[in-house]
């Protein structure tokens, strides 16, 4: 289980070092499918945009459960590379793009790709949560 343990020096150039570690360990998670630790970087109020249109997800218990669904729904690998990460107190904002690649029922793989946005606050111990995130599938 993720234990926010990146903790940052005072400076602009290590908290956005800091929350690109932690979407790396977040990205790390998802692909094993370890669904507390993906749920461990969401702070309790977080508010998840889910793909396709589908409505926002509020609070840790429906975030691991629209998580949940995505383990079944034969996901088999994301990656997630940063474009940019700012900082500016309270908040960190994460500009991002991803790729993820599922298999299909005839052995095939189905690729997807689209952009992320998402914002990081320190929760009150100093550790870096996820409060918004925004997830878009571009169109051909």
């Amino acid at each position: 289980m993720f234990s926010g343990v990146i903790t940052s020096a005072s400076s602009l150039e290590q908290d956005c070092a800091d929350v690109r570690r932690l979407r790396e360990m977040w990205v790390e998670a998802f692909n094993e499918r370890d669904l507390e630790r993906v749920v461990s970087f969401y702070a309790e109020d977080a508010v998840e945009l889910p793909l396709n249109g589908l409505p926002a997800v509020h609070g840790i218990s429906a975030i691991k459960e629209s998580f949940k669904s995505s383990f079944t729904n034969r996901f088999n690998e994301l990656k997630v590379r940063q474009t940019q990460v700012g900082y500016t107190e309270p908040l960190a904002v994460e500009l991002a793009t991803y790729e993820v690649i599922r298999h299909v029922r005839n052995g095939e793989a189905n690729e997807e790709n689209g952009r992320l946005v998402a914002t990081w606050r320190r929760d009150p111990s100093g550790r870096f949560k996820i409060t918004i995130s925004v997830w878009s599938k571009e169109t051909a």
